[in-house]
């Protein structure tokens, strides 16, 4: 059951456009099928200017290698790759399940709470690395929970020691598919002590996800003259991570981690007391209050905030208190039953949001991913706490609901979203392409793959020489991107794609920054907007652009992130 309701709501989005990064990942897996030992070997022009792939992606290989195998199968359209991505989205789910039916009473519930969620969706309809990571997090943790299982009934019997050494090669493998997954070598190790209480035996299967990290690191550096963990440790924790303060950071995790994982708001009113949701409610206020007064959110200025309507305030608020019921979720298990499985759940949720929210260089829905499978786990765990206390049944059912809806309708917004770009470059292309000039793409993400595709050029900002007749399609929200100056240049055309988008992952417009949290400081958000614009210039004389050049204070950076 659990396969068919996650694989199915999946499946309707089988038909949605490649978007954000998953460009990178696609070349990648290109490259791979001709070079899979120098998986990094190739240029990519992703800022500004083509750059060795090993400086661009923040990524491990791992990923890239699946989609150079499923392409092989199956072919590289969007329909065949989106079928061979069900495959990670399935084994996340059976992991899922396999840790809720050890640590609750309710596994198919759990799971289902968890990975319905708008996170989980818009994540497993992308070519990208991050449900397949949860996918190995779920595995090596339940591995490792069984193997100290087995040692606690059978002593004696040496079986556990294979049960925890697929534990730390998943652990590995998940290290090996993002970089996040480290994180699973100190999580594995802490539940470890909480079991046993002390070292033994069992810390030796540690060794095997450390070995395989630093053979990476040592073959990545021979490779191509830096190790790719320092770099990506570099990049996260970098300059762009310090720009916001200690508060900004708060109130952007809370609200990106609630939004992402949003069944925390409304399974609220069931979970905490009237009192708790009071005071909750008061402390959220005062830190949205406290980050306005400071005419900015996050990196985003007060000039785009006041633009704002007001019901994207109220949803900021909202998803704030659902991000203090998560962590309240965690820090509650901890409080009132401190057993190994409490510790793990805390440390998991609470790890993963301390990451998102105050090391990685911007948060986004990505990073708080992992955090999806832990959500309905703790929300069983309590309402199994709640039913011991009270005489009556504890009727949860109709709290799920709401949360698929949301998840379901945020899944559509992203996939209208992805494939509007797609519905442009190819309208652009088919118009403007053609063999007596050159036509050039301002922009990354799905506009630069689908217009390369057929037949545009990525503009080298640094190098290129655009003469008369040249066109240049310049979308008016993109990384890395540049504007021609007025005079240099002659308006052709401004697209607007005819069909409205309600629901928003990535527009500053309405305060939606799903992939980059220096884009807006909601994952997604609900409300009107007019559709993006696309400006399609020709040049009326020969020019280059500088070489240094203003970027907006809304653009985002590379999305190629930790």
């Amino acid at each position: 059951m659990l396969l068919v309701v996650v694989l199915g709501a999946l499946a309707l989005f089988a038909g949605k456009a490649f978007t954000v990064d998953d460009p990178l990942f696609l070349w990648l897996g290109r490259h791979i099928q001709t070079d899979p030992g120098d998986f990094f070997g190739f240029l990519v022009n992703w800022s500004y200017t083509p750059r060795p792939m090993y400086a661009i992606t923040r990524n491990p290989p791992l990923t890239g290698y699946y989609v150079a195998l499923a392409a092989a199968v199956v072919g590289w359209s969007e329909y065949a790759l989106h079928t061979a991505f069900l495959v990670p989205a399935g084994a996340a789910a059976l992991g899922t399940y396999g840790l809720a039916r050890r640590l609750c009473s309710k596994p198919l519930a759990a799971a289902l709470i968890g990975l319905l969620t708008p996170v989980f969706l818009v994540s497993s309809t992308n070519i990208m690395c991050d449900t397949m990571l949860v996918a190995f997090w779920c595995g090596s943790l339940w591995c490792w929970i069984r193997g100290f299982d087995l040692a606690e009934r059978h002593e004696g019997d040496r079986s556990h020691h294979g049960w925890l050494l697929a534990g730390a090669t998943l652990a590995a493998l998940a290290s090996l598919t993002k970089y996040f997954g480290v994180a699973l070598i100190p999580l594995l190790l802490a539940y470890g002590f909480a079991r046993q209480r002390r070292p033994g035996p069992w810390l030796f299967s540690l060794l095997v996800p450390l070995a395989i990290l630093v053979g990476y690191e040592l073959a990545t550096a021979s490779l191509y003259g830096t190790g790719m963990l320092r770099g990506a440790a570099s990049y996260a924790i970098g300059p762009a991570s310090l720009r916001a303060s200690p508060a900004d950071r708060l109130v952007v995790g809370l609200v990106f981690a609630g939004g992402c994982l949003i069944p925390a708001l409304f399974f609220a009113p069931l979970l905490w007391s009237r009192q708790v949701r009071a005071g909750t409610g008061a402390i959220v206020c005062l830190l949205v209050a406290h980050v306005g007064l400071n005419g900015r959110l996050y990196t985003v200025p007060f000039l785009y905030l006041k633009d704002w309507p007001p019901a994207i305030g109220l949803q900021l608020f909202l998803m704030a208190l659902a991000g203090a019921s998560l962590l309240a979720l965690a820090a509650a298990e901890l409080r009132q039953q401190r057993t190994p499985e409490s510790w793990l759940l805390a440390l998991w949720v609470l790890g993963t949001f301390v990451f998102a929210s105050a090391v990685n260089w911007t948060n986004n829905g990505r990073s708080n991913l992992p955090m999806a499978p832990a959500l309905g786990i703790l929300i069983m765990r309590r309402l199994d706490l709640l039913a011991r206390s009270r005489a009556e049944p504890v009727r949860w059912q109709w709290l799920a609901a709401p949360g698929v809806v949301v998840a379901l309708l945020v899944a559509w917004g992203d996939f209208h979203w992805a494939n509007q770009i797609r519905d442009t470059a190819r309208h652009l292309s088919g118009r403007y392409v053609d063999e007596g000039h050159q036509t050039y793409v301002l922009g990354h993400w799905g506009l630069q793959f689908y217009m390369e595709e057929m037949g545009a050029r990525t503009i080298d900002y640094r190098r290129d020489r655009i003469i008369p007749g040249d066109v240049l399609v310049e979308p008016g929200f993109s990384s890395y991107k540049r504007s021609p100056e007025p005079d240099l240049v002659t308006l052709l055309q401004e697209h607007r794609h005819p069909d409205p988008i309600w629901v928003h992952t990535m527009s500053p417009k309405v305060g939606a920054g799903f992939y980059a949290s220096n884009v807006a400081p909601l994952p997604y958000a609900f409300g009107a907007a007019e559709p993006d614009v696309y400006w399609v210039w020709e040049a009326k004389k020969d020019f280059a652009f500088p070489r240094k050049a203003r970027r907006s204070p809304i653009e985002p950076q590379s999305g190629a992130g930790f």
